[in-house]
């Protein structure tokens, strides 16, 4: 959703709040991630997906820090292409925001509206 990886996930997974329930068929199909409840909902972004439906999604740094924090359960190669396409979106950030003479966070706004 980012386009931090070319590669489709062998598995589905979902981030909700330990005072969840996940019913057993969907756990069958996905993995889970229980997180305080208190950080569910922290920079949670609304995103459209191919079929149109609106869904919750983690914003991109929340999301870097995620695959970061989790980088002994991922192939390495998944994170290096991560880590090489972040930075090149933040070199594109930075000139996007010298060319419209932002800052570099307005500019991340900016382009965040744009795409979502």
């Amino acid at each position: 959703m980012h386009n931090l990886s070319d590669r489709t996930p062998f598995e589905h997974s979902v981030t909700v709040p330990s005072s969840y329930k996940v019913v057993s068929n969907l756990r069958e199909e996905m993995k889970i991630y229980y997180i305080k409840d208190d950080l569910h909902e922290l920079d949670a972004i609304s995103y459209i997906n191919n079929f149109g439906n609106e869904i919750k999604i983690y914003n991109l740094e929340r999301t870097i820090c995620d695959i970061l924090r989790s980088r002994n359960r991922m192939d390495i190669e998944i994170i290096n292409k991560m880590i090489k396409n972040a930075m090149s979106l933040k070199v594109k950030i930075r000139n996007y925001a010298r060319e419209r003479n932002m800052s570099p966070q307005v500019a991340l706004q900016n382009l965040c509206l744009n795409l979502f």
